[in-house]
């Protein structure tokens, strides 16, 4: 009996013990940490354990905000703000972010790169504002803590991964050692500050991968059937690293053979073609001097015209002697390729952080495919003294026409994956998973289930790309290759975690404290004095009588 009596007595002192705060618990995303030609950016630190305080103007001038978890709005965000908030000794600072969208770096910009002479040591972190309420009394009768102790995790080996496929033409000329080759090329990675939030939903980063996606799905429409098999091979190409002086797209450039590369016609890269914008650009390296290359500029303005849009050729011409480039044609391009990125930006320094324009990004994935249409089979009629065949871009309906749901699709799984490098394959188990696209709800099911049952890549939009790639091209290559720092221009180390998770608590003030304790013993003398009622009698009894005696 004394036993059940000591077990009932221990749960109730847990149960005080617990009841002592409330906890909530999530995700919280922490700001960029890497180290740079020898130069620390961002946070140091990521374990907190602190009160918290709301931020007000009026505060920056006491000590308010010294040793707290001090929580900001992301609208109220400047850079001179945050540097004060610091200044003032904060434990951490916490960014409450819109829902569902990315925190926006420029805001940022200024205050990173000045972390670098400044030795950051508190950790700066951001969650969704429908994650953090209080409800009812002070802010600062809560705490938040990221229970994790020691420092920041180097990424030892970081790496990035690039697709390939192919769809081979058919040549009538035996004699051919190899067909001569289009490339089309673009990039899935994007930047941020906030690496976990840093994911495909901002169409500069997602729209140029979306548009090879979906062109590799077009002609192979067109490949699988003999009697419309152009004599073109085409290569798909999908890089990673764009953001660090465009290393995927020289990975691959390195990689081919001198026989390939004689073969290739031109380079094609894709970038940003979800944009808003009406006005398109070729970024082009050399200024057109051959027939054939100055053909495929025509081409391109033409097909631009009969979708009621115009597109300008921007000439720059690359420094041989920097190893940097602004766009990923210039990789190819320094293999003397014919090489070309169609964009919307105007220059490479232009921030586009609008979500994608279905409307534009289809019609300018119809440009792109007219294009290719009328330099693979006018080529080939011109060769046979044919009648060139007008307005192909009709051919670009029912199984050929741009599919916006198969658009719609990539876009959704690119706003919930991150797509940082060297982030994106060294993601977090718990990252959100969801089905391949298709381009039909059979289809999907289909790969669906191969997904559950057989991928294993940490990442589900890297076994995505996988899976289009083996679905609608043939000899699919995934090559994984360290991430250089030479190849970067630069010395950069990145750093884990990019995202903890942070508890939540309600701490009680001193009176409730005081009257919670009081409540407890009264309620355990009373317990006791139930499970030992005879002896507690007694006692009492003994109690009464002493003091009777001694009156």
């Amino acid at each position: 009996m004394k036993i059940v009596n000591y077990l009932v007595l221990l749960a109730v002192v847990l149960f005080s013990i617990i009841s002592l705060s409330e906890c909530n618990t999530f995700k919280a995303y922490r700001m960029l940490q890497v180290e740079k030609d020898g130069k620390l950016y961002g946070p140091q630190r990521y374990a907190l354990s602190s009160p918290t305080i709301y931020y007000h103007e009026n505060q920056l001038t006491s000590d308010d905000y010294t040793k707290k978890s001090v929580i900001i709005k992301e609208d109220q965000i400047t850079d001179q703000i945050i540097k004060k908030i610091v200044e003032k000794q904060a434990d951490a600072i916490i960014v409450l972010t819109l829902n569902g969208k990315e925190t926006r770096d420029y805001k940022l910009q200024s205050f990173y790169e000045s972390t670098q002479s400044s030795d950051l040591q508190i950790p700066v972190y951001f969650i969704e504002e429908s994650q953090f309420s209080i409800d009812g009394g002070s802010d600062q009768d809560y705490r938040l803590v990221v229970a994790n102790s020691g420092s920041a995790n180097l990424i030892s080996s970081p790496i990035g991964i690039n697709y390939q496929g192919i769809l081979r033409g058919h040549s009538e000329n035996t004699n051919k050692f190899i067909s001569q080759q289009i490339v089309i090329m673009a990039s899935y990675d994007s930047f941020g500050l906030v690496p976990s939030q840093s994911t495909g939903r901002q169409q500069s980063s997602s729209s140029g991968a979306i548009a090879l996606m979906e062109l590799s799905r077009i002609f192979q429409k067109l490949y699988q059937n003999t009697q419309t098999v152009g004599e073109y091979n085409l290569i798909f190409v999908l890089t990673d690293a764009s953001q660090v002086n465009y290393q995927g797209a020289k990975r691959w450039a390195d990689s081919q053979s001198d026989v390939s590369l004689k073969s290739i016609d031109f380079v094609l890269y894709l970038d940003s073609l979800g944009s808003v914008s009406d006005q398109l650009y070729l970024q082009i390296s050399r200024k057109p001097k051959e027939g054939q290359i100055i053909a495929i500029y025509d081409e391109f303005q033409e097909a631009a015209k009969s979708f009621s849009t115009d597109i300008e050729i921007v000439h720059k011409k690359i420094n041989v002697s920097n190893a940097q480039v602004f766009w990923g044609h210039e990789q190819s391009a320094r293999k003397l390729l014919h090489s070309m990125t169609l964009t919307s930006k105007k220059s490479p320094e232009s921030i586009e952080n609008s979500p994608i324009d279905f409307h534009k990004l289809k019609r300018n994935i119809k440009i792109v495919a007219t294009v290719l249409l009328n330099h693979i089979y006018n080529q080939d009629v011109q060769k046979k003294n044919q009648i060139k065949i007008e307005n192909l871009s009709d051919l670009l309906i029912d199984s050929l026409d741009v599919n916006e749901g198969f658009l719609e699709s990539w876009y959704q799984l690119f706003s919930k994956c991150i797509t940082m490098s060297p982030y994106s394959t060294v993601q977090d188990p718990s990252s959100p998973k969801s089905s391949i696209p298709s381009a039909n709800n059979q289809q999907k099911q289909q790969q669906h289930k191969q997904q559950s049952s057989s991928t294993t890549s940490t990442n589900i939009l890297h076994q995505s790309f996988e899976t289009q790639f083996k679905q609608y091209l043939q000899e699919t290559v995934v090559d994984q290759y360290p991430l250089s720092s030479s190849e970067s221009g630069s010395n950069i180390k990145y750093y884990l975690p990019i995202e903890s998770q942070m508890s939540f608590y309600r701490v009680k003030s001193f009176l409730f404290d005081l009257m919670h304790l009081l409540a407890t013993v009264v309620y355990l003398v009373s317990l006791y004095a139930l499970f030992e009622f005879s002896s507690f009698k007694n006692s009492i009894y003994s109690l009464f009588n002493s003091t009777k005696k001694g009156i």
